[in-house]
C-alpha cells in the first residue's frame, strides 16, 4: 500500500502517480514497443529519436546529472580485459581513500563495490525484509518512508515488497524534515529513504539533521541514504561526517562513481554499511560483477585530487554560464530555480514548462520535464560544456526560439 502524508496537495499525488506510469518505449527487433510498466529516466536518446525524426548523433542531451567532463579512459592496462575481474585490491584501497579517508577507526562502515547504486536500490528492500523476519522482536518494521519526488527506482522496489509505503513531501526541506519527524513520532519502527540531495528538488539534509533522524527511528529500523549526487559538496557526506565516525549500525549510504566522473556507462556504485548488511548483499551478487577496465579506470580516478578539483571548478562555470543565458528568458514565469551543478530545475507554470521540453526537443535537445504540484512543472536541465563550440550554437539557437515561443505564450496567458 502506499500512503501519502496528510497536507501534500492531492494534484500533486495524482501527478505523480502520472508520472509514475510514464510510458516507455524500447525497439526489439526492429520495432518499438510501449511498457506501460516502466519507469522513465533521462538519457534516451533512442525514443526521442524516434519520436522527434532527428538523428541520434544530433541530440544534446541534457535530460541527466551526469556530468560531461568525463575522467579520460585512454591507457588501460591489457591485463583489466584479459583476466577475471577480481576485486583489486589497488581499487580497494583508493576508493577507500576517496570515500573514507578517515579509515583510522575501528568501527568504520564496511564497504561493497557494485555494478551500479541501483542494484542496491533492487536488492536492500528484500534485505531488509528478511533481516525482519531473522529479528527476534515483537513489532518487525512494516513501513518505509519514500521522499514523493526524486529518484522513482526507490518506490518501485519497496512497492515489490510488502511493506507500507509512505511519500513525505521532498520539495522543501523544512517541510521534508517536519514530515518525517512526525510520522517517526507516531510510529519510530519504520524505515526511512532520504535522496542527499534530492534530484531534482534538491533537498539537501545536514548530517546534523540525519543524526537525529536517526536518533528518532526504532533500532530495526534502518536509514539509507542515496548520495549519488553529494561529489559537488563532499564535505556534506556522512562518510566524511564527525557525527558518524561511530557507524550505525542501522545506517546505508548508497554513492555513485558515475555521476561527477562522467562515466555512468561502466556502472560503479558502492554501499556503506554495517557488516551484517555488507555480507548478505554479497550473499546475492553475482561474481566478477565488477569489470576489470571500471576497476582501473576508478582508481586512477579517485586518486587524482588535480582533476577533482578542477573539474569542480569546471562544472561550476558551466552551470553559471548557462544558467545565466536560459534564466534570462524564463525568469518572468519561474517560481523557483535549484541548481545543483550538474542540473538545474526551474518551477514553472505547466503550460510554460510544456512549451519549454517540446521547443527544446524540437531543436534536438533533450530535458525533464516533470509534474511539481497543481498546474505547476519542473524542467531540469543537465550540463553541457560551454567551451564546446558546436553544443553551445546548438543551445543558443534553442534558446533564441524559445523565448520567441514564450513571449507568445505569455502575452495569451
Amino acid at each position: 500500500m502506499v500512503f501519502f502524508i496528510t497536507g501534500s496537495p492531492n494534484i500533486f499525488v495524482t501527478n505523480w502517480k502520472i508520472l509514475v506510469r510514464e510510458t516507455t518505449k524500447t525497439k526489439l527487433n526492429g520495432d518499438w514497443h510501449i511498457d506501460e510498466n516502466a519507469l522513465v529516466h533521462g538519457g534516451n536518446i533512442q525514443s526521442a529519436s524516434q519520436d522527434w525524426g532527428i538523428p541520434e548523433d544530433q541530440w544534446l542531451d541534457l535530460s541527466t546529472g551526469i556530468s560531461p567532463f568525463s575522467y579520460p579512459v585512454e591507457d588501460l592496462p591489457s591485463s583489466a580485459f584479459q583476466r577475471l575481474p577480481y576485486l583489486n585490491q589497488a581499487f580497494l584501497a583508493a576508493a577507500k581513500q576517496y570515500y573514507l579517508p578517515f579509515d583510522s577507526c575501528t568501527d568504520n562502515p564496511a564497504m561493497l563495490p557494485i555494478a551500479g547504486s541501483q542494484i542496491a536500490i533492487q536488492t536492500l528492500p528484500k534485505i531488509l525484509r528478511d533481516i525482519g523476519k531473522d529479528s527476534s522482536t515483537e513489532s518487525p518494521v512494516r513501513s518505509v518512508l519514500i521522499p514523493s519526488i526524486g529518484y522513482q527506482e526507490h518506490q518501485k522496489h519497496w512497492q515489490a515488497s510488502p511493506v507500507d509505503i509512505t511519500l513525505y513531501p521532498a520539495m522543501d526541506i523544512q517541510v521534508s524534515n517536519d514530515a518525517i519527524h512526525s510520522e517517526l513520532q507516531k510510529n519510530p519502527n519504520q524505515h526511512v529513504v532520504v535522496i542527499n540531495p534530492n534530484n531534482p528538488s534538491g533537498v539537501l539534509f545536514t548530517p546534523d539533521a540525519l543524526s537525529e533522524m536517526l536518533f528518532a527511528m526504532g533500532p530495526d529500523a534502518y536509514l539509507i541514504v542515496d548520495e549519488a549526487f553529494i561529489d559537488l559538496t563532499p564535505e556534506s557526506s556522512l562518510l566524511l561526517s564527525a557525527q558518524f565516525r561511530s557507524w550505525p549500525k542501522n545506517l546505508i549510504v548508497l554513492r555513485s562513481f558515475g555521476k561527477f566522473y562522467g562515466l555512468a556507462g561502466i556502472r560503479l556504485g558502492f554501499v556503506f554499511a554495517h557488516s551484517s548488511i555488507i555480507r548478505r548483499l554479497s550473499s546475492i551478487i553475482d561474481p566478477w560483477s565488477i569489470n576489470g577496465p571500471a576497476q582501473a579506470i576508478a582508481q586512477r580516478a579517485f586518486l587524482d585530487l588535480s582533476w577533482q578539483v578542477k573539474t569542480r571548478e569546471k562544472i561550476a562555470h558551466a552551470s553559471s554560464h548557462y544558467l545565466d543565458n536560459f534564466q534570462d528568458i524564463v525568469r518572468i514565469t519561474t517560481r523557483k530555480i535549484v541548481n545543483n551543478g550538474l542540473f538545474t530545475s526551474f518551477w514553472l507554470p505547466s503550460e510554460i514548462a510544456n512549451i519549454i521540453d517540446q521547443v527544446l526537443k524540437s531543436c534536438g535537445i533533450l530535458v525533464r520535464l516533470l509534474p511539481a504540484g497543481h498546474c505547476e512543472s519542473i524542467i531540469r536541465i543537465g550540463l553541457f560544456d560551454v567551451t564546446c563550440v558546436e553544443q553551445f550554437e546548438k543551445f543558443s539557437i534553442a534558446l533564441a526560439r524559445l523565448k520567441k515561443a514564450i513571449i507568445h505564450e505569455s502575452a495569451t496567458i
